[in-house]
């Protein structure tokens, strides 16, 4: 019986060790740690705040672009709420181009949201993480490099 105790008691501990690893809010990164990823990995990292800033929301946009031809972007807008209206918008525009056969995964914890679809040879990213988004919208072949960098990244 006390054995039993024991093995019960054991396994809450490392459920709530885990759980509480989990939950714990992500760090977002600063535009300077995005530029080194991405120059890390070969990466070319465009300044597109000029053709962003329309719409006021946005304080940096950087493009980090691949020699053959797929990009990831980085943007840091001026509130968390900001960010949150740019994850929805383009999580719904993800979500209407969903094919009959497509993979789709999504996540919302704290501070952080992601959402990951495969669809129509397509993968497509976003994660917002506080004031940041990630956004990623490349053919599928390219998803292993991508998502090689978004570990990197902590996204």
């Amino acid at each position: 019986m006390k054995k039993k105790i024991l093995v019960i008691l054991s396994m809450f501990l490392v459920l709530f060790t885990l759980t509480g690893c989990i939950l714990k809010p992500k760090k977002a990164i600063t535009a300077d740690k995005f530029m080194e990823v991405a120059k890390k990995n070969n990466l070319t990292v465009i300044d597109a705040y000029e053709q962003m800033s329309q719409y006021g929301v946005i304080q940096t946009a950087l493009l980090a672009k691949a020699a053959d031809g797929w990009q990831i972007e980085f943007y840091i807008l001026n509130t968390d709420s900001d960010a949150k209206d740019m994850y929805e918008t383009n999580r719904k525009i993800f979500e209407d181009s969903k094919g009959s056969s497509s993979k789709e995964k999504y996540l919302t914890l704290k501070n952080y949201s992601m959402y990951n679809l495969v669809s129509g040879g397509r993968y497509m990213y976003l994660s917002k993480i506080d004031n940041t988004l990630l956004y990623v919208r490349i053919d599928d072949k390219y998803t292993d490099n991508v998502k090689k960098i978004v570990k990197e990244l902590g996204y």
